[in-house]
């Protein structure tokens, strides 16, 4: 077509559009008139409704199924397309599982094993096998899911934990905690920096946990608060394998590395080994044996005042040069002076293995509130399960739309002006018999009073809405569609929901949005939808006519 020809073929189509909406504001009009505002109330809430019912929750539905992909891209490197796309489902029964199994929520799970299979620490099928464990262990312990997968990630890497031993470390995690004050949500932030220090002094396996988790548990007494405590057992385990500790001990007529070495071939960890050693130095000062003296009968406070005495103590001696820093003395002088005490959280933490956890799960899934969340879970899952088939739908429409407005701009244009408002209409359709249903019957003197008011659609569906709270089971729920699918509305076009039904107002965002509504509608055979969605693919000024006369018709004959 010459340019000529295109602008007298888009001016008839203008043309027609503009016999469309005088016709429809006519139809409206009418409908004013006839039923006292009811049109105006049923569109109103139909389109709320059209809005919120519907892009709530294919929103969610839509950003689930995007980290889903994400996720699959990266635990499924050697599939093509297809197998990654299927991965998604994998993905997701691995999500569902493990919150029913171990409670928690679907967001929270997701974000676990995200994290499990971003660190590259273990294949896709493991980090699905350990989410369960991860999950439990949390609801158990009052931990995130996140940071006991951090703990759960580190073990494998650093200290030559199997991903089957998880639920082993986690239990053992519980027991000690429950022992002394370190408790498992403590060390998820802290284990994970202190076992990639003690794999330097050779600590590995359960044993070594067993001991991390202990040592843990005497740094809380020399220590003012949690993060103190952790932060001092980190800094100790740094400086026993620096080689500035090994040149002061030798400074001071110890060989530290050798000792280290020996202490080493008979299955002794350097921290032991190095408490050891010191007690043998601090024997011969007299000044802390007495100190010592008086840490047995102290109360709690009082041994905080003898503890800071003796760090005080040290550091005029050769011993306290041996320590680079105030926080890696404390977290010493914690373990050398209450070994008993660490022996003795030690075996409780290995006793705990295998049932810690079980205990705990079944004291917290026994409360109501891990019940309801358990109940919102189905919910979620139903959900996602419901509109994961029409996402697609609402892509190829997308999809669909994009390549035909790309091609034919002018035609576009002109068909969003109508189509806009008919989606509109359509999506309107499902939401209006609720409407008509409570504003019908008996109901004449509340339409006489709206219609007199000042303000009249405002003042209609505002008192419609307020008033239907307290009226029936249709009033609440049409209460919640309005006010949710406004501000839905509001989000998607930056303007008064209302808006939508304006031909000339709509956005190209809330268009797409309406005839994905529409069309949905259509599938469960709303007539209304499939009147709109013939009018856009057939934009011809007769059909536009005789589908618009067939409406008025049948709505008429309806009131």
């Amino acid at each position: 077509m010459s340019m000529g020809e295109q602008a007298r073929a888009a001016e008839a189509t203008r043309n027609r559009i503009r016999e469309l909406n005088n016709e429809m504001g006519k139809f409206t009009l009418a409908q004013r008139v006839a039923s006292g505002g009811r049109t105006i109330a049923s569109i109103g809430a139909g389109v709320a409704a059209g809005g919120y019912v519907l892009s709530k929750p294919i929103e969610q539905t839509m950003d689930y199924g995007m980290r889903l992909a994400q996720m699959s891209n990266t635990a499924f490197t050697d599939r093509d397309t297809k197998g990654r796309i299927a991965g998604k489902r994998e993905l997701n029964d691995a999500v569902v599982k493990s919150v029913r199994y171990g409670g928690g929520t679907r967001e929270g799970a997701a974000e676990t094993l995200d994290s499990i299979i971003a660190s590259g620490a273990v294949s896709g099928k493991d980090a699905m096998a350990m989410l369960p464990t991860l999950m439990k262990a949390a609801t158990a312990s009052g931990a995130q899911s996140t940071e006991l997968a951090q703990i759960g990630i580190r073990a494998m890497q650093t200290f030559k934990i199997k991903p089957e031993d998880l639920s082993s470390i986690t239990d053992m995690g519980i027991a000690a905690g429950q022992a002394g004050g370190f408790e498992l949500k403590d060390m998820a932030k802290w284990l994970p920096q202190q076992m990639a220090m003690a794999t330097n002094l050779g600590m590995s396996g359960k044993a070594g946990f067993a001991k991390l988790a202990a040592w843990n548990q005497a740094s809380v007494i020399t220590s003012g608060t949690k993060d103190e405590a952790g932060n001092n057992l980190r800094d100790l385990l740094m400086e026993i394998n620096t080689p500035h500790f090994a040149r002061h001990l030798q400074q001071i007529g110890v060989d530290g590395r050798g000792t280290l070495l020996k202490a080493q071939g008979k299955g002794i960890n350097n921290v032991d080994a190095t408490v050891t050693m010191v007690e043998k130095i601090v024997e011969k000062d007299k000044s802390y044996q007495a100190l010592q003296a008086k840490l047995k009968g102290a109360s709690n406070d009082g041994k905080k005042q003898i503890y800071e005495a003796m760090s005080k103590q040290m550091e005029g001696t050769a011993v306290g040069k041996i320590f680079h820093n105030q926080q890696s003395l404390m977290g010493f002088l914690g373990l050398m002076n209450n070994k008993e005490y660490v022996a003795d959280v030690e075996k409780k933490t290995h006793e705990g293995e295998g049932n810690a956890g079980q205990k705990n799960f079944e004291v917290m899934s026994a409360e109501p509130e891990f019940k309801v969340q358990q109940a919102k879970n189905e919910k979620v899952f139903a959900t996602y399960e419901a509109f994961d088939k029409l996402t697609p739908l609402i892509g190829s429409v997308a999809d669909g739309f994009k390549s035909v407005a790309q091609e034919y701009p002018i035609m576009t244009s002109a068909t969003i002006a109508a189509t806009t408002a008919l989606t509109a209409l359509a999506a309107a359709a499902g939401a209006a018999g609720l409407v008509n249903m409570m504003m019908a019957g008996k109901g004449g003197g509340l339409t006489e009073m709206l219609s007199k008011g000042k303000g009249f659609a405002s003042g209609a569906g505002s008192f419609l809405m307020k008033g239907a709270r307290a009226l029936t089971l249709p009033g609440l729920i049409g209460t919640g569609l309005y006010e949710g699918g406004s501000a839905a509305l509001n989000a998607y076009q930056g303007k008064d929901a209302s808006n939508m039904l304006s031909p000339t107002r709509g956005s190209l965002l809330s268009d797409v949005i309406g005839e994905a509504v529409a069309r949905s509608m259509a599938l469960f055979g709303n007539q209304s939808a499939k009147d709109a969605i013939q009018i856009n693919v057939h934009l011809d000024g007769e059909q536009i006519a005789t589908v618009v006369n067939k409406r008025n018709s049948r709505l008429a004959s309806r009131n």
